[in-house]
């Protein structure tokens, strides 16, 4: 079984990685912001899998697909 005190840590890098991209993406600065997202993509991703029953890890997972694709949206343009 996981440690909770693990899954609360992890679940604080990936809000950190998140909010790392948000800023990257503020300062116009997308490939950095891209970065970011896909390392909290890989921790989120990790939470999942630990515990798929746990709607907060699945969301957090949403939202980090989200950040990953506003990212995208503008390295494309």
């Amino acid at each position: 079984e996981t440690d909770p005190r693990n899954v609360l840590f992890m679940r604080a890098v990936c809000i950190t990685q998140c909010r790392l991209g948000d800023a990257f993406l503020s300062q116009e600065r997308p490939d950095k912001a891209a970065s970011e997202f896909a390392a909290a993509t890989t921790v989120a991703e990790q939470l999942v899998a630990a515990d798929p029953a746990d709607l907060q890890s699945q969301r957090d997972l949403a939202v980090c697909y989200h950040r990953a694709m506003l990212a995208f949206e503008v390295t494309r343009d």
